[in-house]
């Protein structure tokens, strides 16, 4: 039975491979599973998790002394938000009526969770795109451009979702008030995972790279979106007080973790089709050239000084090698070939720039090890003798 499931994945593994609109999904999932996407979305859902009320409360308190002369706009206002976070209700209720205090609060709460999302993020989009421990910027600079982005999300974001919830109102415009609402907020929403993608990730990445997986991304939290929308005003609004509330946190805290690990997702689109990292293979005896692309980047990643070097061998077989000079040489010559292939099809400047100094590593670490074996050979010695590599 046991040879038989294997037979069955072996040769389900080989259609996949076969066909690339099998196989660069399946990449993408690996690769997802490889940076350990669902922790990353759990920690940035944490803090998303954790600003979304002082948000609410900050919401809240503009609109209190913005609205101090509108007391029927003002009664409007919390009635909605009251229908759609029944939890929240009298805190919502204090704060409209314009408290410094609130605001005060829910700026400096708000503040903090924001920075940890952006900061959490960036984190997430490092490991997406294997980017080494040592290039990664300090503390200060990361904060700095994550104020700034926490800025440019939550305009766009806020925008986003008011033309979402649109959707339904109809009006004089009938359906085409839905189609615009649903088209807006579509394109919002790639613009802000195109700003995202750019912004949060220490590669230098040009709009072609990001823009598959930012349409993708775009796409999905267009429906997450309504989806989201559906519920609160279907399912949530006809709770009682307590069932409404746990329904609102539990629901809120999955959706933000949806869109967490939609993200991160939409990014693994980009990085799998940017470094050509498919087909993956299925089981864990064979490997594809993909799969030795996926793991040198990986072992990489760890790196946290520019003088380490760190370096994966292969066996004929995809196993790990002996570690022989003769299996080095070979290994570095398929990372060679690998750096040049990428080389070729590579418009980006600093990309490029970051490639041919892999490329002239790799070329150095050929030449040491054909020195090592010559060493071996009394006639290679003496070809070799004053020679050294680089």
């Amino acid at each position: 039975m046991l040879d038989r499931l294997k037979s069955l994945l072996a040769a389900v593994d080989r259609a996949q491979q076969g066909r690339r609109w099998l196989s660069f999904p399946v990449a993408v999932v690996r690769k997802a599973g490889d940076d350990q996407a669902g922790s990353l979305s759990a920690l940035v859902a944490y803090y998303g998790f954790l600003a979304v009320f002082p948000l609410l409360l900050v919401f809240a308190s503009v609109l209190g002394f913005v609205l101090a002369g509108h007391p029927g706009l003002k009664a409007h206002v919390l009635h909605t938000a009251e229908s759609s976070f029944p939890s929240l209700s009298g805190y919502l209720n204090s704060a409209v009526s314009g408290s410094g205090v609130a605001l005060g609060i829910g700026l400096a709460w708000a503040l903090w969770a924001g920075l940890g999302v952006t900061r959490a993020t960036e984190r997430a989009m490092d490991s997406v795109w294997d980017v080494p421990i040592e290039e990664r910027p300090n503390i200060w600079w990361a904060r700095l451009r994550g104020l700034l982005m926490l800025a440019i999300l939550g305009a766009t974001f806020l925008v986003s979702t008011a033309l979402a919830s649109l959707r339904g109102v109809g009006g004089a415009f009938g359906p085409a008030t839905d189609v615009l609402a649903v088209g807006g907020a579509f394109v919002l929403n790639v613009g802000l995972y195109l700003l995202a993608f750019r912004v949060l990730t220490n590669r230098h990445l040009a709009w072609a790279q990001v823009l598959p997986g930012a349409v993708a991304g775009g796409v999905g939290w267009t429906v997450l979106q309504n989806v989201g929308a559906y519920f609160v005003q279907h399912e949530v609004a006809h709770a009682s007080r307590l069932y409404g509330s746990l329904s609102i946190v539990v629901a809120l805290l999955a959706w933000i973790y949806l869109g967490a690990r939609l993200t991160l997702y939409a990014a693994e689109v980009n990085a799998v089709r940017a470094y050509r990292l498919w087909p993956r293979s299925l089981t864990r005896g064979m490997t594809t050239e993909g799969d030795r692309q996926a793991f040198r980047r990986q072992a990489r990643e760890a790196q946290r000084s520019a003088g380490e070097e760190i370096d994966v061998l292969f066996d004929a077989d995809g196993q790990p090698a002996s570690g022989t000079a003769a299996d080095s040489v070979l290994a570095h010559l398929r990372s060679f070939q690998a750096y040049r292939r990428e080389a070729e099809g590579c418009a980006d400047p600093d990309q490029r720039r970051a490639l041919d100094a892999s490329l002239a590593a790799e070329a150095r670490a050929v030449a040491s090890g054909l020195r090592e074996l010559a060493l071996g050979d009394e006639v290679m010695a003496a070809a070799f003798e004053g020679w050294a590599a680089g």
